[in-house]
């Protein structure tokens, strides 16, 4: 009895031993192949790619976490939402950057993404965090206004009642809401403050100023500084960032108006399944901090989110703070009636003045 009970002793340590064994050797594999990620795919639009940012940035990355980071790029922030909402282009990516809370509204969309902890490391001011699950992290905000050449323009508009005068015939140009992200916001700015049928008399009294409507900001301002126009709807830090650029750009004027502004917000996010989450964290991190929140205003033209990142000099008498109106939004359900608003800009205003 005793040898029975040697024997089935020692089978039992032998079992216990092999499960032991194997629990280890399935971390260690594990362990392994989290340590394989060393590559952090990101997508972002043209705009962000080709604006000198990430090429700043990347290179100390690589370094500091041994890794390659590897970017792709979409034409706008329409290809940017069709992108993500596919489940096969968005399992190749583990960080999105440039999403906005202009075109992220829908609840389905955020759930796409991963909550960060990017903003325990570097916090940012509430007014900033329009997703409070903190899936969608911002980096960058600007306030809408009237950019115009006070060459043309001596006197601005100070309200959208002035936006409508017959003297500012064919002057404004637009950015497209279903391509642009501030675009969209322009939109949604007439919606909080005008109303579901409000913003449609409003945009019908003001089709007339309208010189043009692009699919871009850049291609918006674009026509401005070529001479084309004399206003723009834009961001109050534009003016700052041109001179940047450019020493000789157009000098360029904001007009807050009246009735109040749009708080725009550009923000990066984590897809459930990214491969390399790890990197995506670190990076979500290091976008926000200090040394690289100067460059969101250098190269991107945004106020940094991170209030403690240093300004270039240019941009500091630019408006920094103003009064928004985005949460009177919430009363008009903007997830359940943007569809509406978008058809209903359509019929406002045609396609060909695009």
């Amino acid at each position: 009895m005793r040898t029975f009970h040697t024997f089935a002793l020692a089978t039992l340590l032998l079992i216990l031993s092999g499960f032991a064994v194997g629990c280890r050797k399935a971390n260690s594999q594990q362990a392994s192949s989290d340590s394989d990620n060393t590559t952090l795919t990101i997508l972002t639009t043209d705009n962000i790619r080709f604006s000198g940012f990430l090429k700043r940035i990347i290179p100390a990355f690589e370094q500091a976490n041994n890794c390659k980071v590897e970017v792709s790029s979409v034409t706008d922030k329409s290809e940017l939402m069709k992108t993500i909402r596919n489940e096969e282009e968005l399992g190749k990516i583990d960080l999105v950057l440039g999403l906005d809370n202009c075109f992220l509204i829908d609840r389905q969309d955020l759930e796409l993404f991963d909550s960060s902890n990017a903003l325990r490391k570097h916090p940012v001011n509430e007014q900033f965090i329009f997703d409070r699950e903190q899936r969608a992290i911002p980096f960058g905000f600007g306030y809408l206004c009237i950019l115009y050449d006070q060459e043309k323009i001596p006197v601005p508009p100070q309200s959208f009642g002035e936006l409508q005068d017959a003297r500012f015939m064919n002057q404004l140009v637009i950015s497209d809401p279903h391509s642009s992200g501030i675009g969209r916001a322009t939109m949604l700015w007439t919606v909080a403050l005008f109303g579901n049928s409000g913003f449609q008399q409003l945009w019908r009294s003001i089709k007339k100023n309208i010189h043009s409507t692009k699919d871009t900001y850049s291609e918006a301002l674009n026509t401005l500084e070529s001479g084309a126009c004399g206003m723009a709807i834009g961001f109050t830090g534009t003016p700052a960032w041109n001179k940047e650029k450019d020493a000789d750009a157009l000098s360029l004027k904001t007009s807050l108006l009246q009735e109040g502004s749009f708080l725009y917000i550009e923000a990066a996010a984590i897809p459930n399944k990214a491969n390399s989450k790890g990197l995506a964290e670190n990076f979500m991190a290091y976008l926000l901090s200090p040394e690289v929140q100067k460059y969101v205003a250098y190269d991107l033209g945004f106020f940094p989110a991170n209030e403690s990142a240093p300004l270039p000099d240019k941009f500091v008498a630019s408006p920094y703070s103003a009064d928004y109106v985005n949460g009177r939004l919430r009363y008009e359900e903007p997830e359940a009636n943007l569809s509406l608003w978008l058809e209903l800009w359509d019929k406002i205003f045609s396609r060909s003045m695009m």
